[in-house]
């Protein structure tokens, strides 16, 4: 529950029976008890809304779900079952303890493509600065993808500018060789034989008089 709705732990003991609505595989945190004392709907997956809906058959509404969760004692209590699993309880990526779920529950979103907005809303953050830059991680493996992504760019970028310096060589090699000419090759000849933007042309032409050559002598 806690990492798939990102709840702290006394947030996790304040749940009531009548908190899930199974058919909307939904759990409601009152208020009262959110840090940020705002009421909020998460949404839970449906193999998680089964299995609370067969702990809390024949409950009633204001029943504790977790009645025998103590959230002082939730880092101790996963701290033995970290060590009963062979986990680290400090590695290079930090320290795991309770409330590292809360933080992976936010960093799966990221590794999942979720957008910030997405990620903010879930996490119930007042920022977007909040959940990228306190609860946020940059994994290693993200990194390495975000780099190759980069180097691809640059390396298409380099190989288009390449042909495009060819293809300007190419040209005149093809002329003298009498080979087939361009359609770029083609309009820049036939640009050069026009007129050009802003030349002055005579408006009032004379006509020639006739040549020295053509005079009787």
């Amino acid at each position: 529950m806690a990492l798939v709705t990102g709840f702290r732990a006394s947030e996790l003991k304040s749940l009531r029976v009548g908190d899930v609505d199974t058919a909307k595989r939904t759990v409601r945190l009152r208020a009262d008890y959110a840090k940020d004392r705002r009421e909020s709907i998460a949404a839970i997956p449906d193999d998680l809304a089964t299995s609370l809906a067969e702990q809390i058959k024949g409950c009633a509404p204001e029943s504790a779900i977790f009645s025998a969760f103590n959230p002082n004692d939730a880092s101790n209590r996963i701290e033995k079952d970290m060590k009963a699993a062979g986990i680290e309880k400090r590695t290079f990526g930090g320290k795991a303890d309770f409330h590292s779920l809360r933080t992976t529950h936010v960093n799966l979103g990221v590794e999942l493509g979720f957008d910030v907005k997405t990620a903010q809303t879930l996490a119930r953050h007042k920022t977007a600065e909040m959940t990228l830059n306190v609860y946020g991680r940059a994994n290693a493996e993200r990194l390495r993808g975000a780099v190759e992504s980069l180097d691809a760019a640059i390396t298409s970028a380099e190989n288009c500018s390449r042909n495009s310096r060819k293809e300007v060589k190419c040209e005149p090699m093809a002329l003298a060789s009498g080979g087939a000419i361009s359609p770029q090759v083609l309009a820049a000849q036939q640009d050069e034989g026009s007129p050009k933007k802003g030349a002055r042309r005579d408006l009032n032409p004379r006509r020639l008089g006739p040549q020295p050559s053509a005079l009787p002598a």
